[in-house]
């Protein structure tokens, strides 16, 4: 027949070692979901520097569009009215000014935009940290000293306290 104190003790060690694995399991399916959230984050991030960079680009060009017809239709007016020398260069250098400013405002925005999502993303790194650092993963040494506990109870209940000699 079965020794109670030693399936006692079998049971204990089990059910210890089962709650340690069932501990790190979910410690670990934490630590992937919050991986996980922050590779999310880090993706939508990448897309919106593309995007900013290709809405840039695109009105960029634009404006570039926009400033070669003003240039085209300074062109044809001084032309057309015998006007030249000076006054054309005022207007060519009145519409270059204004292609400068568009262009600066353009990158500046892109600038902005960039910087305010890698501000966002410094906070998702922060966050991310933060939530690693609450994970609680299940001690080893605890274990162990339950372990060690439940055959101190199974010494004690079998008389077996003093070592052999």
């Amino acid at each position: 027949m079965c020794n109670p104190a030693a399936a006692l003790l079998v049971f204990k060690v089990v059910q210890t070692v089962a709650s340690y694995e069932e501990q790190r399991s979910t410690a670990n399916k934490q630590v992937d979901a919050v991986k996980d959230a922050y590779r999310t984050a880090d993706a939508q991030a990448q897309e919106r520097y593309r995007q900013v960079n290709a809405d840039a680009a695109e009105k960029q060009s634009e404006r570039a569009r926009q400033a070669a017809i003003e240039r085209s239709r300074i062109a044809v007016a001084s032309g057309e009215s015998g006007l030249g020398g000076l006054n054309t260069a005022r207007l060519e250098g009145e519409a270059e000014g204004a292609f400068g400013r568009d262009s600066t405002r353009i990158a500046s925005d892109r600038l902005a935009s960039q910087r305010a999502t890698e501000l966002e993303m410094q906070g998702v790194r922060a966050k991310a940290q933060s939530d690693l650092n609450k994970i609680k993963y299940p001690s080893l040494v605890q274990s162990g000293l339950q372990i060690a506990g439940a055959f101190g109870d199974y010494k004690r209940s079998t008389g077996t306290n003093k070592a052999n000699t």
